[in-house]
């Protein structure tokens, strides 16, 4: 028989092009489609969520996985290459991305563990409740929820300020473990059902909550240990009283501006080690610290302070300058 009609011998082991695997426009068998499912899906969890739904057009083995696997939903990765026209706005691409999240969320049925949105949802807020919803049944841990808000003027004066107000379904989560929130406005409490059993970080900034609501959030988070508040709005007197809390980050506007927390004090937070106050927070915020044993560190402040006070040791107006209030702890720590 000619060479050349002569069938090339196949190595002992080698498998069919059918069993190994479509031939890439490359080298070889597609080897990354022999893979298990499971291990497909923790790959696919890894992408980019445009990237990851993209896999579904290699072929009808991938055209489902993606829908199964672990999602990170970010909507900062939901955009438009191309403007379809040149009236296209801001607006028009806002619009389009909260459609993509429907569609992601409707056609999704694994897991969600981490999720970062962000948008102007204030004019259409309904999506949002059923986005958030959603993503407390599918095990949401991480959640970054940014919502912006436009400066609007009437009168020649600026109009009060508006805040999203989140689904009472968000506070029954037990898989949050970490809450991150921008210009939003948290709901009553229900007194019948625990609420954030397993949050630990809570990172809230331009939200509205009243002296009550943080209390209660401390009282019934068992599990909180970082909180941040900055520039909230509703503050007036914090009191702390935690066994799980070990800090705690406060930034605040100056009374000037009309919203300032006026007092903290730190009642009873046996675990509590980190406190980090704005740099001029102490011009008028008066500080009392009752029982916090194992506070280690409060950060640089200038000295110009209206009240400190710890256990016994009051400071005030004790100068100008910056000095580590780390000092100041060990002069109390001394006296004592």
């Amino acid at each position: 028989m000619p060479a050349s009609t002569k069938r090339k011998e196949r190595a002992p082991g080698s498998q069919s092009g059918a069993l190994s695997g479509r031939r890439g426009g490359g080298d070889g068998p597609d080897r990354i489609s022999l893979l298990p499912d499971d291990l497909l899906s923790s790959i696919l969890s890894l992408l980019p969520i445009k990237d990851s739904a993209r896999t579904s057009v290699l072929s009808t083995r991938w055209r489902h996985l993606w829908t199964t696997a672990s999602l990170h939903l970010d909507s900062d990765h939901l955009y438009r290459n191309k403007r379809p026209s040149a009236s296209w706005t801001p607006r028009h691409q806002e619009a389009w991305r909260a459609r993509a999240i429907d569609q992601i969320l409707s056609v999704h049925h694994g897991p969600i563990p981490i999720s970062h949105i962000s948008g102007y949802f204030l004019d259409n807020p309904t999506n949002v409740d059923t986005w958030l919803e959603t993503l407390t049944r599918k095990g949401i841990q991480d959640l970054s929820f940014f919502c912006h808000c436009e400066r609007r003027f009437v009168e020649d004066a600026e109009e009060q300020q508006c805040f999203y107000r989140l689904p009472s379904s968000l506070l029954t989560c037990s898989s949050l473990i970490t809450l991150k929130l921008t210009n939003c406005q948290l709901p009553e409490f229900p007194r019948s059902v625990p609420v954030f059993v397993n949050l630990r970080n809570l990172f809230m900034q331009f939200t509205a909550l009243s002296d009550g609501t943080f209390h209660d959030l401390l009282s019934d988070c068992r599990s909180l240990q970082h909180v941040a508040l900055i520039h909230c709005t509703g503050l007036r007197s914090l009191h702390v009283r935690s066994r799980s809390l070990d800090s705690l980050v406060l930034k605040c506007s100056s009374p000037d501006y009309g919203d300032s927390v006026e007092e903290l004090i730190i009642e009873d937070a046996p675990n509590f080690r980190c406190l980090m106050l704005r740099e001029n927070a102490l011009e008028y915020l008066q500080v009392e610290i009752l029982n916090a044993p194992k506070l280690e560190l409060f950060g640089f402040v200038c000295m110009d302070i209206k009240r400190l006070k710890m256990g016994g040791t009051c400071f005030e107006g004790i100068g100008s300058g910056r000095v580590p209030l780390i000092a100041l702890i060990a002069i109390w720590k001394v006296s004592q």
